[in-house]
């Protein structure tokens, strides 16, 4: 081709097999025949020159899947060798089955000892006990008093913060004991040994379910 052109082959060649001469016609490029160049240089009469001359036209585009060359890259299956995809199957289940017989496994259940609500009067003994055990039974008394006269004065519908005399006053009120009695077990002298502790305890017990028997006889 000159100045850009395109050239043109043509051959005339006989075959055995089909009768007469087959020409072939082979041009470089096919731009001359698009829309943009067919009406230059005389373009469309050559297109119809070389394309008109037999009733059967074949449009033939080349790509390369019409070579000998493989276009598909081979994939990683076929890459890879036949025993791997074995192996790693045989791997996972091997760390399934590890993890099973490793793995944290829960145990049997275990009863637990929930928290208990403890009596404040059953609080206040264990106190004047250990202050009995320290000798000092002066402090012991005071707090096995402290925690009856509460204890007795809600049951007669008395404030907790009553004194003795108030306490005692509504005992003898309701006939379970003496004004005096009373008094004496809740604000008498304060005892002076372990055997002296046992017995104001003893009186205190005694006197608080006294009241709680006149009060609520039912129970």
């Amino acid at each position: 081709p000159a100045a850009g052109g395109f050239a043109l082959l043509v051959r005339e060649t006989v075959r055995s097999d089909i009768p007469g001469t087959q020409r072939v016609s082979a041009v470089d490029g096919a731009a001359l025949f698009t829309n943009e160049h067919l009406a230059e240089d005389g373009n469309a009469a050559l297109a119809l020159g070389l394309m008109g001359r037999n009733a059967t036209l074949v449009w033939y585009v080349p790509s390369v899947a019409d070579t000998d060359l493989d276009p598909a890259s081979p994939s990683l299956g076929e890459l890879t060798p036949p025993w791997v995809s074995p192996v790693i199957v045989l791997m996972l289940v091997a760390a399934v089955a590890a993890a099973l017989w490793r793995g944290i496994r829960f145990g049997p259940l275990v009863g637990e000892r929930l928290p208990v609500t403890v009596r404040g009067e059953e609080t206040t003994r264990g106190r004047a006990h250990l202050y009995a055990r320290s000798g000092d039974t002066a402090h012991a008394a005071s707090l096995l008093r402290h925690g009856a006269r509460v204890r007795i004065a809600r049951l007669l519908g008395l404030s907790g913060s009553s004194s003795a005399a108030e306490v005692a006053d509504a005992l003898a009120s309701v006939s379970v004991s003496s004004r005096e009695e009373a008094r004496t077990i809740l604000d008498g002298a304060p005892p002076t040994s372990r055997r002296d502790l046992d017995e104001l305890h003893d009186r205190l017990r005694r006197l608080e379910a006294a009241a709680r028997s006149a009060l609520h006889p039912e129970r």
